[in-house]
Order: structure tokens, then C-alpha cells, then sequence
């Protein structure tokens, strides 16, 4: 099985849109009319539609275009915009630190090796350890830790956090923000993911005991209904927990999130905003991304051959979907490469738009599709 040329097609074009990230002096989230709508990289804010937790995905582009390109240019335009928002790793109000300095940071010190890169994510790992509750072993997801306010929420999201503190575990040799990111994964998997495999937006426990209170949703339908780019979240959330780790519990957990993700998707083959709201509602093309990439991570973890085989095929054909569907080819000068993504539909927030992050994860799930299939692909190898 080798990738569609439509697929190949398509990273060529994720490499020339990068380089209108290039041209751009603040950092974008999400398109309005077909343009880049932009934040300032000291920007701070944790509600759910604001665009800083996104300002890490610009030079992770720049990144990914760098490992297909082998071009300089790309290296130096991310550099410049990582010493742009250092200060975030003293951001302490928010879990989405680590999509701040993952795609940024970490995949930038793998590229250059700069000690810089490597320090400054390792004391964004620290900030976000701090939000660790003991007694209920989980990441705080939101809110200044000096309030009580929320204080015992966490979030689906959060485990694509955890990537920073395994890696700075690493690096450190500090075994603590490796066990607080198991302990959180495991906590995940007990409350957050439901028997039928669909998960939970958020969850909310006693910060003070920890006690489980109950699971509900910010962005979903209902609070008993499967938000697609949540569930998406868990798939690559959990498969990158197994990386890390090695337990094939993990391993199920993302599997069981894949299974569900999957069976439910409509004739045409993209998920809806919310799997509960109608096949025939609106797509989030971000949720399809994220669930790709997150597919063939799961692949690379999977212990048998047949099932690491079946969810590299589905994720090849959730591109091609979301090539043939959702690529703003066609648009004329539009900013981003995904239309029809869905940030938060109950607040009218960016609805039909480019994401970027949708855009982040659609070229890093074709990048890693070629370098599966090298002989028949683009670029440099990871």
C-alpha cells in the first residue's frame, strides 16, 4: 500500500502554504473570510475560544516543512518565532502550555539541537507539572492555580499535553513529570473514557479530595455525547501515552477511542462537530486531522500487524477525505489549507473556518504517512 498521489500532492501544497506563515508577524488560529485571524504571542488566555494556546503551531508548520524540504529558510523563520513567546513557559494558567512548546520547542531542539530550545521546554514542563492535582491524579485544566475557581476540572485535551512532560522526563532524568503524566493518562482512562469507547469533553472531581463528581462538555452537543475533536484528542493522546510508556493499556484505550471514532463517521467518510448531532450536521475537518495523525501514531504503537495495518489504511483514507473535501485548492487566496473546521460551534466561534491546528495535524499526518512509504514519498526522514 503506497499513499495516494492526490495525498503527495497535497504535502507539496502544505510546504508552499508555509511559506505565507513566512510573510505573517503574529500567529494565527483561525481564518475569517478566508484570511488569517492572528494573535500576539504574549497573549495569555484560557477559555476555550481564544487563539494563544495555539501560537506553538506556526513554527511546527515551519518545522514539518523543514523535514520535507531540507530548506534553511524554514529553520530560521520557526527560530525566530520560538524566541517570540520564551516567556510562555512561566504561563501557569492554563494545561495547553503543552501545545504551546511540543510542535515548537521539543520538535525545534530535535531539528537543531540548540540548548536554548531545550531548557526553556523543559521549564514549561515544570509550569505545567505544577498543575497536577495529588488527589485526584490529574492535570488542572484551566485557571490561575492561586484560584479555586474550576479547580477541579480537567479535559480530553489534556493528554496531548502530557508529550511535555514524558520528553522533559527525559531529558532530565526527572522521574516525577513522567509518573504525574501516567498518573493523568490513567485517570483519563478511568473517568474520562466511557465503556462504549466515546469519551467525555471534561470531567470535574473535588480539587480538595478528588473525589469524581462528573463528566460533562464546553464544546460538545450534550454532556453525554461524543464531541469528534475530543474524541480525536484521545486517540493520539492515549497512542502517545503507549509510546512513552510501553503498557498496552494505552494501547486499548487508543484503540477502543479509534474503534468508536471510526464506526461512527457518516457515508462520506468525515466526522461531524459532534458525533450525537446528525451525520448530515456541520464537519470539523480539525477533528479528522488530529484523528489521522493520531491514527498512525497508534499504528506505530500497535502490537499486532493486521490492526497496526487497518488504522494506517483508515488514516490515509481520512486524508484523502479531507484532500478531496475540505482542501482550500480550489479557493483561490485562501490563508489556510482546511476549510470546514469547527472551533466552538455553541459560541460561534470560528465555524466553517481554517484551524490552525486542523492545518498543524493534516501536514503532520501526510509528513509521517510519506516517511512510512520513503521510497514513494517527499523529503527527509524524521
Amino acid at each position: 500500500m503506497t499513499p495516494p498521489d492526490s495525498l503527495r500532492a497535497a504535502l507539496q501544497r502544505c510546504v508552499v502554504n508555509a511559506n505565507k506563515l513566512m510573510d505573517m508577524t503574529d500567529f494565527p488560529y483561525a481564518t475569517k473570510n478566508g484570511k488569517w485571524q492572528t494573535v500576539s504571542p504574549a497573549d495569555v488566555g484560557f477559555m476555550p475560544a481564544h487563539g494563544s494556546w495555539t501560537v506553538g503551531f506556526t513554527p511546527g508548520l515551519l518545522w514539518l516543512a523543514y523535514r520535507v524540504t531540507g530548506d534553511q529558510r524554514y529553520v530560521d523563520a520557526a527560530l525566530e518565532r520560538c524566541k517570540r513567546f520564551v516567556q510562555r513557559k512561566d504561563d501557569g494558567t492554563t494545561h495547553d502550555i503543552g501545545f504551546v512548546f511540543t510542535p515548537s520547542f521539543i520538535d525545534g531542539y530535535e531539528i537543531t539541537g540548540k540548548d536554548w530550545l531545550r531548557e526553556t521546554a523543559v521549564e514549561a514542563a515544570t509550569t505545567l507539572a505544577s498543575r497536577y492535582n495529588r488527589h485526584g491524579h490529574f492535570v488542572r485544566a484551566w485557571g490561575p492555580l492561586e484560584s479555586r475557581e474550576r479547580a477541579g476540572e480537567t479535559t480530553i485535551d489534556a493528554m496531548m499535553n502530557l508529550e511535555l512532560l514524558y520528553w522533559a522526563a527525559a531529558q532530565q532524568e526527572q522521574a516525577e513529570l513522567a509518573t504525574i503524566a501516567t498518573a493523568h493518562a490513567e485517570t483519563s482512562a478511568r473517568f474520562l473514557l466511557r465503556p462504549d469507547g466515546s469519551t467525555y469533553h471534561a470531567y470535574e472531581f473535588d480539587p480538595l479530595t478528588g473525589s469524581p463528581l462528573r463528566g460533562f462538555t464546553h464544546q460538545g452537543l450534550r454532556d453525554d455525547s461524543a464531541w469528534s475533536r475530543g474524541q480525536a484528542w484521545a486517540i493520539y493522546g492515549f497512542a502517545n501515552a503507549a509510546r512513552w510508556t510501553g503498557r498496552e493499556d494505552f494501547v486499548a484505550a487508543s484503540s477502543q477511542c479509534a474503534e468508536f471514532f471510526l464506526s461512527r463517521l457518516p457515508e462520506h467518510g468525515l466526522p461531524p462537530w459532534d458525533f450525537d448531532s446528525g451525520e448530515h450536521d456541520l464537519l470539523d475537518s480539525s477533528a479528522g486531522a488530529i484523528a489521522a495523525a493520531g491514527l498512525l501514531l497508534l499504528s506505530s504503537v500497535h502490537p499486532d500487524h493486521d490492526g497496526a495495518k487497518r488504522y494506517r489504511r483508515a488514516a490515509s483514507e481520512l486524508l484523502v477525505h479531507l484532500t478531496e473535501r475540505c482542501s482550500t485548492a480550489s479557493w483561490g487566496d485562501h490563508d489556510g489549507l482546511l476549510t470546514s473546521g469547527i472551533w466552538h460551534l455553541t459560541a460561534d466561534f470560528a465555524v466553517g473556518e481554517a484551524l490552525i491546528y486542523g492545518d498543524y495535524y493534516y501536514m503532520q499526518a501526510l509528513t509521517r504517512l510519506y516517511q512510512l512509504w520513503r521510497p514513494a514519498g517527499l523529503g527527509r526522514s524524521r
